[in-house]
This record gives structure tokens, C-alpha cells and sequence, in this order.
């Protein structure tokens, strides 16, 4: 009994020390973290309501924490036309769906060509290593594009800042992928009306086959994408190239301000595991006690 009190007790302080659940974006070959943001830190301030909450800019902020926000707005003291489209807010009134965990999370809408929201990376993500993006994302309720998604930014042997992957999402809870051809589908799903976990993989440099439209593409540029526990294997946006670095992942919603992507953490993890770990000690003591 004293040895599952302590382990019961070690949980309790490793979940308190643990730090809040967070959009994780890592270097998984180096084992760094290179972009995090859970949004309850927010110096910019919290929206309250629905969008377009004009009565402040609220743009995400993630302090010191690796990587850094770069949002390309027009300047509050200049015409008032879009810098309410990327804010952190804790709205819980439909269409938005109020945060997923802890008490806010990000709201991405797009007016114009414009806002640019990008997650930059403490360092990039280069040529054999692999990058995991690791987050929930809703859309806002009954939006009609299917334009609003994560486009994954890098470099090539040929240019820079270019759109090497990019994801979207339809009314109907399809998944579409863009390859170099233009749009396509992923095979993939999620749910409509509620929270969703997406994890995207890439190994910079990394080629193969792939489906789009349940068309073969051969010896392409190749990345995993998971929705809701279930993976597959899609070509690059960005083909005929050499990727050689991965710099950043870009947040929008559609051009017409009529749907607005919404992002959140995914659910912690560490308590759960720390509990297992905990529950395999009591099964240990009760065995030997038998």
C-alpha cells in the first residue's frame, strides 16, 4: 500500500510540474521543440465574442517560448479593415466552439489576401530531419469554403518561403490535399462539428509514392498526414525540387472572411501515462502480496 501512495504521490507532482499541453511543433531527430503555443499566455489580450470582434487586435503572442508568431496585419492606428482576423479568444458562442482545453485558443479568419499567419520555427527543420506538427483545429459552424487549412513553408534547392504542403477542408468533413496538379482528395476525414487532431510528418529530402484521387504519383516529394488516429501518405504541394529545409506552418482561414480556422492543444498526455505507470506498480504489489 505505501509503495502505490508514493506512486500515486510521484504522479501527482510530476502532473503539477508538467507543463500545460500545447501546439507542439518538434524536430524529432534532435529531439527539440522549435515552436509552442497554448494561448493561455495572451499580453495582446483575449477576445470575448464572435467574429469580427473589432474592439481589439488580440493577436497571439507565445512569449519566450520557442518559435514566434509572424502576422502580417494592417496597423491599428491605419484603416480598421482585417486586424481583427487572427486573435486569441475564449468565445464559447456559436459558430465558434469555444477551446478544446484550458480556457483559449486561437480564431484564424482571412478578408483579403491577408493576414499572413505564420508559426516560425527557433530553427529550421533541415534536409533528413523530420518535422512533427502536433494540434486540434476546428471550423467555425456551417462555414461554406473549402479553402481554410496548415500549409507547411520551407525552402528548396530553387527558392524560398515556398508552400510545400497544404491541407484544407471541406463542408461535407473531407480532407483535401494539394499536390503540384492542384487539388485533390486525401482520403481522409474528420468531424464536422467538434474538435479534431491532426499530426502532420515530414523527413526533409524524403521521396516516394503516394495517392491523390486514388491516382499513383511516383517518386514524389512525400509527407504523413494524420486526422483523428488515421494516417496516409500524400504528395507534396512543392515536386519537382530538392526540399532542403522546413521553416514554418502557416495558419488561414478563407478570403472571404467566411470561415474562420479555429486551433487549440492537443489534450495532455503526461497524466494518463503517469497513471498507467501507476496503475502497472499497484498490479506489481497486489501480485507479489498474492
Amino acid at each position: 500500500m505505501k509503495l502505490l501512495q508514493l506512486s500515486l504521490a510521484t504522479v501527482a507532482l510530476l502532473w503539477l510540474a508538467a507543463p500545460a499541453a500545447a501546439i507542439m511543433i518538434t524536430n524529432v531527430s534532435t529531439d527539440t521543440v522549435v515552436f509552442y503555443e497554448d494561448f493561455e499566455t495572451s499580453p495582446n489580450g483575449v477576445s470575448t465574442g464572435n467574429y469580427p470582434d473589432t474592439s481589439g487586435d488580440y493577436d497571439p503572442d507565445n512569449g519566450s517560448h520557442p518559435g514566434d508568431w509572424n502576422i502580417t496585419e494592417p496597423d491599428l492606428t491605419g484603416p480598421v479593415t482585417n486586424w481583427q482576423d487572427v486573435q486569441v479568444t475564449n468565445s464559447t458562442t456559436s459558430p465558434d466552439p469555444g477551446p478544446f482545453e484550458g480556457n483559449n485558443y486561437g480564431r484564424f479568419a482571412r478578408t483579403e489576401s491577408t493576414p499572413l499567419s505564420l508559426a516560425i520555427f527557433d530553427t529550421p527543420v533541415t534536409t533528413g530531419q523530420t518535422v512533427r506538427v502536433d494540434l486540434m483545429y476546428a471550423l467555425s459552424d456551417g462555414f461554406t469554403s473549402s479553402s481554410a487549412g496548415f500549409l507547411l513553408v520551407g525552402d528548396s534547392n530553387e527558392s524560398t518561403d515556398l508552400s510545400l504542403t497544404t491541407t484544407t477542408f471541406t463542408p461535407g468533413g473531407a480532407v483535401r490535399n494539394h499536390d503540384s496538379t492542384g487539388q485533390g482528395g486525401s482520403g481522409l476525414s474528420y468531424n464536422t462539428s467538434q474538435w479534431n487532431h491532426l499530426v502532420l510528418e515530414y523527413t526533409v529530402g524524403e521521396t516516394g509514392d503516394a495517392m491523390i484521387d486514388d491516382v499513383l504519383v511516383e517518386d514524389a516529394n512525400i509527407f504523413t498526414l494524420t486526422i483523428n488516429g488515421v494516417s496516409t501518405t500524400l504528395p507534396m504541394r512543392e515536386q519537382g525540387t530538392t526540399i532542403t529545409s522546413v521553416t514554418a506552418l502557416r495558419m488561414q482561414g478563407h478570403s472571404t472572411g467566411s470561415t474562420q480556422l479555429m486551433v487549440d492543444a492537443p489534450e495532455p498526455t503526461t497524466l494518463v501515462l503517469l497513471l498507467g505507470c501507476a496503475s502497472l506498480a499497484s498490479v506489481g504489489l497486489r501480485r507479489r502480496r498474492a
